[in-house]
């Protein structure tokens, strides 16, 4: 086995624990590797200035990976290799459906994602990047990245109202994480954070068998199989952690600066 010369991290359930902290030990053991030159690579489905926050606070600076695959994106200069946008119009007939349930969802369109409001979230906290609005339709003006749905009984209305209408153009996804609730992610068919590393890595002149995947939602198996070594977290699903080298310890219990001090080691 060659040296792990990048690590693909996932975020929420990996990197964060169980209450969205990023732990001593974890920070610790992402900055121990960019200091020893092994790139580090975000690979999230949060929207990209979420992720680019994390990535500052660590000394990330390789590209990285965002809406679950549909965007990737060199830090400097803030240029895309990739942007997988949803067909406008039924993105629009989706969004209107939505807001006419007030359903709790975060829709991403260019710089900006949208969330409606609700008790206990304060506008004024947020960071610039993501605004309250009660209707989004008005601000689906060019093809969205991805919409985000939280609400329950709206997961269901959506997949039987437009499934099989979009389901061509159009991605359905209900993620099963070990950190949140169910969420159903609607995004461009081709998102997937497999193809988004590889593209990576070919950007950066890195093989395969070179690469380190880290994470704990199904999401992420599609990065274990292209990874030469991958780690499932000790809080995933059991069906994740079968596609995986290892498991590690649970994102409680520090499991991501395992899996980096246990591989980038050289222990097997």
């Amino acid at each position: 086995m060659p040296p792990i010369r990048l690590v693909a991290l996932d975020i929420d359930g990996t990197l964060l624990n169980s209450r969205d902290e990023l732990t001593p030990a974890v920070a610790a053991a992402v900055r121990a590797a960019v200091e020893r030159g092994v790139v580090v690579v975000l690979a999230t489905g949060r929207w990209y200035a979420s992720a680019r926050r994390l990535a500052g606070r660590l000394g990330v600076r390789a590209p990285i990976i965002s809406h679950s695959g549909a965007r990737v994106t060199r830090q400097e200069g803030e240029e895309d290799l990739l942007y997988l946008g949803l067909p406008l119009e039924p993105a629009r007939e989706i969004v209107a459906f939505m807001d006419e349930r007030r359903m709790l969802v975060n829709l991403t369109v260019g710089a900006y994602t949208f969330t409606r409001g609700r008790p206990g979230l304060d506008p004024t906290r947020l960071p610039p990047d993501l605004r309250v609005e009660e209707v989004h339709l008005p601000f689906v003006t060019a093809p969205p990245i991805s919409a985000l749905v939280f609400d329950r009984q709206g997961i269901v209305d959506i997949r039987e109202r437009f499934g099989e209408r979009y389901g061509g153009a159009i991605q359905f996804l209900v993620n099963r994480t070990s950190g949140t609730a169910d969420h159903l992610t609607m995004q461009h068919p081709d998102t997937d954070k497999g193809r988004a590393l590889e593209l990576v890595l070919r950007a950066l002149g890195i093989a395969p068998d070179e690469a380190l995947a880290v994470g704990d939602a199904e999401s992420d198996t599609a990065m274990f199989r292209v990874a030469g070594v991958s780690v499932a977290m000790g809080n995933a699903n059991p069906s994740v952690q079968s596609h995986a080298t290892a498991t590690a310890p649970t994102n409680d219990e520090d499991g991501a600066a395992w899996a980096l001090t246990t591989f980038l080691d050289g222990v097997r």
